[in-house]
């Protein structure tokens, strides 16, 4: 019969979930989710565990993982989203920051709809907004809902707000495109701010996705 913990990964990546997204709400080491994953601890899966990993899988999902048997499938009203708590993209002078282990953040499906305007949610990623160059349309510490640029076939959208990597610095900037001289201008909302012309992109100046959605901080 096969392990509780071979169901969990099965799941685990039918979700696009990774095994830190899985040991945050089990207080877990990554290393025992994958020792889980391998078939190896607990012959069951523990009682609490279906507690504790209710917001990342429906009740169909769950109860397969710990029984085993015939998967139902439930459309589940939460959406978990990877928030980068320690990557930020520069809305004023340059910041710069790899990105690091993500957290994930739980919402409404009808929510995310309803404001990001979206029915899919595959590979859309949070990250934090630094300094004040896009005042008006965000503020400094905003967190930005990114939609990553091969989610959109790789298609710029004009005048659509993008995260861009520029000689190791990540921005966030409105983007124009001139078919003319086929550059792009990397524009700030802020009007105290300069705009920045970029005629190659390549792997020092790249696109790593569109902002959909923002909420400001309070």
């Amino acid at each position: 019969m096969e392990n509780w913990g071979l169901r969990l990964k099965e799941i685990r990546e039918k979700n696009e979930l990774s095994q830190n997204d899985i040991a945050i709400p089990l207080q877990k080491d990554v290393t025992q989710i994958s020792r889980y994953e391998r078939g190896q601890g607990a012959s069951k899966m523990p009682k609490s565990f279906k507690e504790d990993l209710k917001e990342l899988f429906t009740n169909g999902e769950l109860k397969y993982i710990a029984e085993g048997g015939e998967l139902i499938e439930e459309e589940s009203n939460i959406v978990m989203l990877p928030y980068y708590p320690e990557t930020y993209a520069s809305a004023g002078g340059g910041a710069f920051s790899y990105l690091e282990n993500s957290e994930p953040m739980s919402f409404s499906r009808d929510f995310l709809e309803l404001h990001l305007g979206l029915k899919t949610f595959k590979n859309i990623f949070i990250i934090n907004a630094t300094g004040d160059s896009m005042e008006g349309t965000f503020s400094n510490g905003a967190l930005l809902f990114v939609n990553p640029y091969e989610n959109e076939d790789r298609k710029l959208r004009d005048g659509g707000i993008y995260v861009i990597d520029v000689d190791d610095t990540r921005l966030v900037k409105r983007v124009t495109y001139n078919p003319l001289d086929q550059s792009h201008t990397l524009i700030s909302d802020n009007a105290v701010y300069g705009s920045i012309k970029v005629y190659k992109f390549n792997e020092s100046a790249k696109f790593i996705g569109r902002v959909v959605g923002f909420f400001d901080r309070v």
